[in-house]
């Protein structure tokens, strides 16, 4: 069993079971056990499109979504990039947990392995972003004083030669 919060702060429970595959399948057209494949199409169309894992989870929580009179939209709207990963990190989680313990243990390990390199990727594009938006910035700052420096104000055309000033 695997839990997660979503923004307004509500606690989803997962528990997979041959009846929440069912569902979910019904639902969606994914089979659930296909998250633990190696090189499965569905991670591939969870990596190409994030709704595909909003389905997955809609779906797998959608008893307790109707007991709390949650529709799916709402539950979309209570569900920013933070709450969705760790919805569909719950997801997986309880997804592994369906199989008997021998089966389990490499599963598990290997979903370590991928939220390590989740986890890196996510700080070096992080780190990446950063750097770019203070490239911008400086460039934005060097533009600027350049503008000023020729007494050309943002947005207009070049001011012609002989309107800037000598030394």
């Amino acid at each position: 069993m695997a839990t997660f919060r979503d923004a307004a702060g509500d606690e989803w429970t997962l528990s997979v079971t041959v009846g929440l595959i069912r569902r979910v399948q019904a639902a969606t057209g994914h089979k659930l056990l296909e998250l633990v494949e190696d090189g499965s199409p569905l991670l591939r169309a969870i990596e190409a499109d994030e709704l595909v894992a909003f389905d997955l989870l809609a779906a797998a929580v959608a008893s307790q979504r109707d007991a709390a009179g949650v529709s799916v939209d709402q539950f979309a709207e209570r569900l920013n990039e933070q709450a969705l990963t760790d919805g569909f990190r719950a997801l997986l989680e309880a997804t592994i947990d369906f199989f008997p313990e021998p089966k389990r243990r490499p599963l598990r390990t290997a979903m370590r392995r991928s939220y390590e390199a989740l986890d890196r990727l996510q700080a070096e594009l992080l780190e990446r972003a950063a750097y770019q938006a203070d490239s911008q910035s400086a460039a934005a700052a060097i533009d600027a004083s350049l503008r000023e420096k020729l007494g050309v104000s943002s947005g207009s055309s070049p001011a012609s030669p002989a309107s800037i000033p000598k030394d």
